[in-house]
């Protein structure tokens, strides 16, 4: 066996190992992750030449660290060598299968779910709150047409993104992912896109930054926006806006955390962009359920 060989024993068998190479913190996630997305959906295939299991970690490899089909070939190689081709074909016959399992999971919890799980600290803050959001944006190689070229151009980023809402518990878990759009889409208008006013039910508490606009899109819901203050033309904020800031700044961060933490994996930014594109969505909402394997924020 090649020193530099990858394989599930070897790296289920280091937590370090695991935790870089896959994300996972504990071997039993990276099992249960695997016996859920298997389940009776794949059977092996022998020319493949690798068993199911490892395809798996082959494609979480890839993932986290956004290596080259190259790179994966080497150091999947074991007795019998694979090609490129075979890691380009496990890895497409992969993400719309985890996708559409992990689909199926109701990630949103309901209030009672929240309460029973947010620490009281939080809870005497924000007793109502239901989600915190913000939008995050993935660069992507420039599209054919002006008209495509616009919708996709950030002025934030001056670049060209694809752009997408992320929801987050008062836990500090993913609860919420809308849809990819065109980077040059707003605040706004991908909050009301994105269905997930929706799911919310009247008294309950959203959480944002200042940067959205939305009152106006949540009071026919019922719903309470609460944002850091902002002067509002005056000279400095009264002492108790500035209170109310802080605790909100305090709580907001999570968001961010979380997704910095869907930024640790690698092939969105390693990979040039026209090689996945076709499966983008896909790859986005499997990075943000993988991260809630991780250890919870908020303890």
């Amino acid at each position: 066996m090649k020193a530099n060989h990858l394989s599930s024993n070897n790296v289920k068998a280091d937590k370090q190992k695991l935790k870089f190479y896959t994300g996972f913190i504990h071997p039993e996630l990276f099992d249960i992750c695997f016996d859920f997305i298997t389940d009776g959906q794949m059977t092996e295939e022998t020319d493949y030449k690798l068993p199911l299991v490892e395809q798996f970690l082959l494609v979480l490899v890839r993932l986290r660290l956004g290596l080259s089909e190259q790179h994966l070939a080497y150091s999947f190689s074991a007795n019998e060598t694979i090609s490129t081709k075979t890691v380009s074909r496990i890895f497409h016959r992969w993400i719309p299968l985890i996708y559409r399992r992990f689909k199926i999971l109701n990630i949103w919890p309901s209030r009672l779910q929240i309460l029973n799980l947010v620490p009281m600290s939080v809870i005497v803050k924000h007793p109502s709150l239901r989600v915190i959001i913000d939008c995050t944006e993935i660069k992507i190689s420039q599209p054919r047409g002006p008209a495509n070229q616009q919708v996709t151009f950030s002025n934030y980023k001056n670049c060209n993104t694809a752009k997408a809402l992320i929801g987050v518990s008062p836990t500090g878990a993913i609860t919420f992912v809308s849809e990819l759009y065109g980077g040059n889409i707003s605040d706004k208008e991908i909050t009301k896109r994105s269905g997930i006013l929706e799911l919310m039910e009247r008294g309950d508490e959203i959480m944002a930054d200042r940067g959205f606009l939305i009152e106006d899109l949540i009071r026919p819901y019922g719903i309470r926006l609460n944002i850091p203050a902002c002067t509002g033309g005056r000279s400095h904020l009264e002492p108790c806006e500035v209170a109310q800031s802080r605790r909100v700044a305090s709580t907001r961060i999570h968001v961010e955390r979380v997704i910095g933490r869907i930024k640790e994996f690698k092939i969105l930014t390693h990979v040039h962009s026209t090689y996945i594109l076709p499966h983008l969505n896909e790859i986005f909402f499997v990075y943000a359920v993988l991260t809630n394997f991780q250890e919870q924020l908020i303890k």
